[in-house]
């Protein structure tokens, strides 16, 4: 019988199912990685987007139902979004032009990462 490593042992057992390994990712592959935060960093910024509508929308019911603390409490809540958004924007343009436009790493249609000639 082989002995598992004991560090193994230890990645292993603090292992969540389902949620991606939190270790930093391979100085081999800086540009995958680079494209995975990058997704990551889109994905914030849409649904930043997506409930500064919802504020919006639910601080204007909230409003015409005449509950006023209900519609500050949104509406704040909608200038915090409109914050992120801002910053998630200037985070994006400033990743986006680092970026080598020969990039050997594209998306697929389905939006996985792939490396060219790989």
């Amino acid at each position: 019988m082989t002995q598992e490593p004991e560090a193994s042992r230890d990645a292993q057992s603090h292992a969540v199912p389902g949620v991606r390994d939190t270790l930093p990712p391979s100085t081999s592959r800086p540009s995958v990685a680079a494209a995975d935060d990058t997704a990551g960093l889109v994905s914030v910024l849409y649904y930043a987007q997506h409930s500064a509508s919802q504020a919006v929308r639910f601080a204007n019911e909230a409003r015409a139902a005449h509950d006023e603390e209900l519609a500050l409490f949104l509406e704040e809540s909608l200038r915090e979004c409109e914050s992120r958004i801002a910053r998630a924007k200037r985070l994006l343009a400033a990743r986006l032009s680092q970026v080598s436009p020969a990039s050997d790493v594209y998306a697929s249609p389905a939006g996985d990462l792939l490396r060219r000639g790989g």
